[in-house]
């Protein structure tokens, strides 16, 4: 007799057939080991009914086309071209697979549904503020959460819907996975739906609040949707900064050079660990400013072409509070030997 264990993580078999002129018909089956949906619901609640509902769905491009029947097939018609098809059982197994399809053929196909198969179609790309690496100021009046939909549309959710928030230390020069550094605690409580089925925080500052409470970030956000419009059920994680103090500065000229051109001048901001890059201009005065950033250490920098001269500066500053920098370029001969052009003045 096979184990509840082994049920879930090798319940298997999709099998699908197409056919008609215009169209590809579709014919889907399920099996695992032997068994048909009904044999394997048998099996798992052999030792008592289960506490919680068995969804079965087939998707078909990431929506919703039908349910996994006890037995038999399910029919279905598919236009030419490349199809994602998809199954789960509730969220126990799963799989995917990528057919091409022409018109008028018949096709026959086997997906295997696992937990690891599970994993592949719940995983879709979680915006926040309609971007994938968001810095959210520290004064934001608006905090969406979205889930990309593969025709570049987003998923319209239904109120089945759970959101975590940790402090989390990114390894970005390695590409190594984040490290936790804080409890992760439920904060769904802060957010609502909208009447078009999107994730919002009716009081971003409540939200940013308890985040800055874990301590200093990034935070990661983790979402999970059990209820779509779809009908498929989603998860995915987004990291979240914060931008919390404002960096500027000014650009200063040497006694040897009086006529050194201000403006117009690209001054260079990024995270030493890779995650904010910003290029700013300097006005006619020779100030600059990057507005709000995330606390972090960032690597400032400056080159520009004066009087057949390339003069240069660069410095690292450790931002945990607003801060104001003097930049003085300086030759390269000059930067060569070890001359400084960077003062760091705290407090705006």
């Amino acid at each position: 007799m096979l184990s509840m264990r082994t049920l879930i993580l090798s319940f298997a078999a999709f099998i699908v057939i197409l056919s008609t002129s215009a169209q590809a018909n579709v014919s889907v089956d399920f099996q695992t080991e032997g068994l048909s949906y009904a044999e394997f619901l048998a099996a798992v609640t052999q030792e008592g009914p289960l506490s919680f509902n068995l969804d079965t769905d087939v998707f078909v491009d990431g929506k919703k086309v039908g349910d996994i029947p006890e037995s038999g097939p399910v029919a279905l018609s598919l236009q030419p071209g490349a199809h994602i098809i998809s199954g789960a059982i509730g969220r126990v197994v799963g799989g995917s697979e990528l057919l091409a399809v022409e018109a008028g053929q018949s096709y026959t196909l086997t997906i295997e549904l696992s937990g690891e198969g599970l994993s592949g179609i719940l995983q879709h790309e979680l915006l926040a503020n309609s971007e994938q690496s968001p810095v959210i100021s520290g004064t934001a009046t608006e905090l969406r959460l979205d889930f990309a939909a593969p025709d570049d549309d987003l998923y319209s959710l239904r109120q089945g819907f759970q959101i975590y928030a940790a402090r989390i230390d990114l390894d970005l020069q390695f590409g190594g996975p984040s490290t936790q550094l804080s409890k992760r605690l439920d904060f769904t409580g802060y957010f609502e739906l909208d009447s078009n089925g999107r994730i919002f925080a009716p009081n971003p500052g409540v939200v940013i609040a308890a985040l800055m409470n874990l301590g200093a970030g990034p935070y990661e956000l983790t979402v999970n949707a059990t209820e779509t419009g779809q009908g498929l059920p989603l998860e995915s994680s987004i990291t979240i900064r914060i931008s919390k103090y404002t960096l500027g500065g000014d650009i200063l000229r040497l006694p040897s050079s009086p006529t050194f051109p201000l403006g117009g001048i690209s001054v260079v901001v990024a995270s030493t660990r890779g995650g904010v890059g910003k290029t700013v201009t300097t006005a006619p005065d020779g100030s600059f400013s990057f507005g709000t950033l995330p606390e972090d250490t960032y690597k400032v920098s400056v080159e520009t072409a004066f009087s057949a001269e390339i003069l240069a500066v660069e410095g690292f500053v450790s931002l945990t509070e607003s801060t104001r920098l003097v930049l003085t370029p300086l030759s390269i001969a000059q930067a060569v030997v070890g001359e400084q052009g960077f003062v760091i003045v705290s407090g705006f």
